[in-house]
């Protein structure tokens, strides 16, 4: 269908959404790879690339090592361990495929920056722009080690309009009640140039 609509590239999640299918790589990593191979040989018979996400979630990792997503900011954390050697398995794999066009870290991990434990659904999972770019710059300058040239890119969302206010206020250490969505006050909007900040801040090197 792509090659008939003339599109030459997919952005693919080469990751777990679940922490329950990350767990597959971690007890049986010939199967798990296995099935990944398939979509690569398919896309090279086809002449059809792929932006590969190595990261879809990080929380799938934190399930599994029993810590708190914010750890992902800490270079000694099981976090980092873990998804440094996930990262490097699929990168080292298909390093030389002529279908891979880019990587990408992960998705969207810049949304729940700094949000309270409400909005997030717990303490466990709150995180800082400080810790998910501190994550998002160890994996790149570990995807660099093995691959020189491919352009790296965050799989960050659009900045948030409230994005450096939030950074600023911090989430609470404690647990929140309930919440559905963060819905920002009118005063809480950043500036262009604090936006530009944030842009820049959640675009690390070597992104």
């Amino acid at each position: 269908m792509m090659k008939r609509l003339g599109l030459p590239v997919a952005r693919v999640p080469f990751s777990c959404w679940a922490s329950q299918h990350f767990k597959m790589w971690m007890d049986d990593p010939v199967s798990y790879f296995e099935k990944m191979d398939r979509v690569v040989r398919e896309a090279e018979k086809n002449e059809l690339g792929i932006i590969v996400s190595l990261m879809w979630r990080v929380e799938a990792v934190s399930e599994n090592v029993g810590e708190p997503i914010r750890e992902m900011g800490n270079p000694n954390s099981k976090i980092v361990e873990v998804s440094k050697k996930y990262i490097g398995e699929v990168v080292s794999r298909y390093n030389d495929s002529p279908a891979i066009w880019m990587w990408e870290i992960g998705n969207e991990f810049n949304l729940p920056a700094d949000l309270e434990s409400k909005y997030v659904g717990g303490l466990d999972r709150c995180y800082s722009t400080d810790d998910f770019t501190t994550y998002q710059s160890m994996m790149a300058q570990h995807i660099r080690t093995i691959d020189p040239y491919r352009a790296i890119t965050t799989g960050n969302a659009m900045v948030r309009a409230t994005a450096y206010h939030l950074m600023q206020r911090g989430y609470g250490k404690e647990d929140s009640d309930k919440g559905i969505w963060y819905m920002p006050d009118p005063s809480d909007y950043d500036s262009v140039e604090q936006y530009d900040y944030m842009f820049r801040k959640q675009n690390p090197d070597p992104i």
